[in-house]
């Protein structure tokens, strides 16, 4: 008990260090996790109009619609500008970006493939608890589609407003289609952010946050799953399930329901930290595939290594992400699965 104690304490401990040390950043803390927020909805702008424009709720009338199509048929030239985003601040550059008297998140041109200019003194802002917040990908989205919506239509009295209100609904409808699940409480430091289009064909996005560091392995998720014949659950969770397979692969699939599974040993003396998020997983494989199994009883565990942590005394906290470590395994989990023992890897690495 004594030694469960001492573990919490440390593991607490060391969350409040990294929490102070982020607390005492001012704007334009994250080192660029806004950005890369910003870049990833820019990447992505097709798949979420497509499902805003898929949607009753979302798109609600003609010229929303209009608007939201040329957009995205516009997408393919805007990106032939590489340099199209650029980051600049309003303190640094005073007058960038006030336009009628007011200082905006951003501003562009009129024509296709005009540069956008985003207000980095808006990238990072204090949340409820006095914390800064890096912009999500749902509020980059917001801004993205009514910067490019000034790509499409002449200037009106009306402009700004419409602009804001359809680049408001493209925001909510992929707000709540992103599920994220976090390691600490009030915090997304440590979390997984997944995003589930929920139609056939499509594979979740998935992206891994620690911190300043984001990876996307929506990839490397998909390439991980399979859709076998029959399959005999192992005891062990770090023990691979018994699988008789076809080698066909699921034509679609969605990851929710996440959890985190670790211990309080993590980063207790060592650089280096193992973490372990499940979650539920169904799959889209044809009848022939999976004749005995029900596509819906899987789920699939990622694990991760988070390296490079500095003391207070070294300075700001630096976490990454170890691409290398990250693992992506498929589980049978059938109603009649009684008993599974726990992995034996969750505690932290010493590498």
């Amino acid at each position: 008990m004594n030694v469960i104690i001492k573990n919490i304490f440390i593991a607490l401990t060391f969350f409040c260090a990294i929490w102070q040390l982020r607390a005492g950043d001012e704007v334009n803390n994250g080192a660029g996790l806004a950005e890369k927020n910003v870049l990833f909805a820019y990447h992505n702008l097709n798949k979420y109009i497509r499902l805003c424009l898929s949607s009753q709720s979302c798109a609600t009338n003609d010229r929303e619609r209009a608007l939201l199509r040329q957009i995205a048929s516009s997408l393919s030239m805007e990106y032939r500008n590489r340099q199209q985003l650029v980051f600049l601040s309003e303190k640094e550059n005073p007058g960038t970006f006030i336009i009628d008297n007011e200082v905006k998140m951003a501003k562009t041109g009129n024509s296709v493939g005009s540069p956008i200019y985003i207000n980095k003194d808006f990238l990072y802002l204090k949340n409820d608890l006095g914390i800064y917040e890096a912009l999500s990908i749902s509020q980059a989205v917001a801004i993205l589609v009514h910067e490019l919506g000034h790509h499409q239509t002449a200037t009106s009295e009306n402009i700004e407003t419409e602009l804001y209100v359809i680049g408001n609904k493209v925001s909510m409808i992929i707000s709540k289609r992103f599920l994220v699940s976090s390691l600490f409480p009030y915090s997304d430091d440590i979390s997984i952010a997944v995003f589930n289009e929920k139609k056939k064909n499509s594979f979740p996005q998935i992206l891994l946050y620690a911190y300043d560091d984001m990876v996307d392995i929506s990839e490397l998720f998909k390439n991980a799953l399979s859709c076998p014949l029959f399959s005999l659950p192992a005891p062990v969770e770090s023990l691979p399930d018994f699988n008789i397979s076809t080698g066909k692969k699921p034509t679609g699939a969605t990851f929710h329901n996440m959890s985190w599974i670790t211990n309080f040993k993590i980063f207790t003396g060592t650089k280096r930290g193992r973490f372990v998020v499940k979650g539920h997983l169904s799959n889209d494989c044809d009848k022939e595939s999976n004749i005995f199994n029900n596509n819906k009883n899987y789920s699939a565990r990622i694990t991760f290594d988070l390296d490079n942590l500095t003391t207070k005394n070294e300075g700001p906290a630096q976490v990454s992400i170890i691409k290398e470590s990250i693992e992506i395994k498929q589980f049978y989990n059938p109603w009649w699965r009684l008993l599974q023992l726990p992995s034996a890897h969750v505690s932290s690495s010493t590498h």
